[in-house]
């Protein structure tokens, strides 16, 4: 953290920055890449089973050890940003509705208690 970042404040809804920093300290940065999505399951003059493709049409996997993971595999790929979001929105809004001193004077990003923490690791995890 340098000095143009001190004070600096985020808008949880837009993502603007406000505040003594006035954006200088960017956005964050988010980490996760993959084949895009949406990833599908596609029949063809493959041996064994159908392969999967990304949007980008590039095969992802010619083969899963097992044909009952193919479409869960599909789901939680094209779902996994949605409920990353979804989890960081509830985990923000629950520190939110908290009464205790530390969720009053902290933004969730910065909340020192235990179970904030803990859902910011997990976020953190799932991004990687």
């Amino acid at each position: 953290m340098d000095a143009s970042e001190i004070g600096c404040s985020i808008n949880l809804v837009t993502g603007e920055h406000y505040g003594p920093c006035k954006g200088s300290c960017g956005p964050e940065e988010e980490t996760m890449e993959h084949t895009p999505i949406p990833w599908q399951q596609h029949p063809g003059p493959y041996a064994g089973q159908p392969p999967i493709f990304g949007a980008d049409g590039k095969m992802v996997t010619e083969y899963v050890t097992n044909d009952g993971d193919i479409p869960f595999i599909i789901r939680a790929v094209n779902n996994h940003a949605k409920l990353l979001e979804a989890l960081k929105a509830s985990a923000e809004k629950l520190h939110d509705l908290r009464d205790e001193p530390e969720c009053l004077i902290h933004l969730f990003q910065n909340c020192p208690k235990g179970y904030c923490k803990d859902a910011r690791a997990v976020i953190e995890e799932a991004r990687k």
